[in-house]
């Protein structure tokens, strides 16, 4: 169970969320818990985080940013978090598919010490300084940052953005069997920025770079994770990898059950859904151990 202060657990029940935006307020009361729990290190405003007997450090310069981060450790994304920390071990290694600012990235790192490996893969050039960033701040020597995206079929693809959303890197369909669209064009949001990025499948890029079998992956892609999935499937059903938390993004029209009906298909045998409630419908996080 999390333990959260008073602020922290009330600003993580959607139900005050909710209430917030439509009193209007979402700003000033976001704005308050940025300065509330921020603290100043060299000059930048730092989200500090204990975790598993860990320091974290994040760089967070604008209050959204900062509850970007800071929702990792105060809502369901913790336990998943923890799910896949608990299944990690001092010299193992661990991909960071979608390492966006090292949320997950840096906790890893930390889990897995000097011996260890992570290998954090984010494609959006807007956002890899900042991963860079942290791993600095945080004095992280063995994280090796891949600057690409990972699906099916290698090749290039165009990666997307809103404004304080995350990007989108998906198909010319929806990607796998089971969505509520599959078949139809999937189309990239309209808005504030696009890309183009690498893609490669997994199997080929740790071919590629000699990278060594990871013993749990994690995957968090705003739509793209069966494709992702389909180019990890001979790491996958390797026996050295013994943990998968991969996030599935169902506002997004990604159905659970094929993707779940996959993971079994590679050997791994015992699969929890993970939701805060009230969010089940927005996104859940599959979590798989053999």
């Amino acid at each position: 169970m999390r333990k959260l202060p008073p602020l922290k657990a009330l600003a993580a029940i959607k139900g005050a969320r909710s209430l917030s935006h439509r009193l209007g307020l979402s700003g000033l009361l976001r704005r308050l818990y940025f300065l509330c729990f921020r603290r100043r290190v060299g000059g930048r405003s730092v989200l500090k985080v204990s975790f598993g007997g860990h320091t974290l450090l994040y760089d967070t310069p604008t209050a959204f940013e900062f509850r970007v981060v800071d929702r990792i450790f105060t809502t369901s994304e913790r336990d998943s978090l923890e799910a896949l920390v608990s299944a990690l071990s001092p010299g193992d290694t661990v991909w960071d598919v979608g390492s966006r600012v090292g949320e997950f990235t840096v906790p890893l790192a930390k889990t897995v010490g000097p011996s260890g490996l992570v290998v954090a893969l984010e494609p959006d050039p807007s956002v890899r300084g900042r991963l860079k960033a942290n791993l600095d701040l945080n004095q992280l020597e063995n994280v090796r940052v891949i600057p690409l995206a990972l699906g099916r079929e290698a090749g290039k693809a165009q990666l997307a953005w809103t404004v304080n959303s995350c990007p989108s890197l998906l198909p010319k369909t929806q990607p796998g069997p089971g969505s509520e669209r599959e078949g139809e064009p999937a189309g990239l949001p309209n808005g504030d920025g696009r890309v183009e990025v690498e893609v490669l499948p997994g199997d080929q890029l740790r071919k590629r770079e000699r990278l060594p079998v990871p013993n749990a992956i994690k995957v968090d892609v705003e739509g793209f994770e069966y494709e992702v999935l389909c180019g990890l499937k001979e790491t996958l059903t390797r026996p050295e990898c013994h943990m998968l938390c991969c996030e599935v993004h169902k506002y997004l029209g990604v159905a659970v059950e094929p993707i779940q009906d996959f993971v079994k298909s590679l050997g791994f045998a015992k699969i929890h859904i993970n939701a805060d409630k009230g969010w089940e419908d927005v996104g859940v996080a599959l979590l798989a151990w053999k």
